[in-house]
C-alpha cells in the first residue's frame, strides 16, 4: 500500500507498507526467497521524502 502526497509543485512523501496483513509464506516453503521476501521478514514500512528542482 502506497500513499503518496505532492505540496508546492517540487516536494513530494510517500509512504509505503508491504505485507499490509502480515501474511506469512506457506510452510514448507520451496521457492526463491526474492518473491515471498515480505512474507519472511513481515510487515514493512518506508517514508520517502523528495525534492524536485
Amino acid at each position: 500500500m502506497t500513499l503518496g502526497y505532492t505540496f508546492l509543485q517540487h516536494y513530494n512523501v510517500n509512504f509505503v507498507m508491504n505485507n499490509v496483513f502480515d501474511a506469512k509464506p506457506q510452510f514448507p516453503y520451496t521457492g526463491d526467497t526474492t518473491r515471498y521476501w515480505e512474507g519472511i521478514i513481515g510487515r514493512s514500512f518506508k517514508l520517502d521524502v523528495g525534492v524536485e528542482f
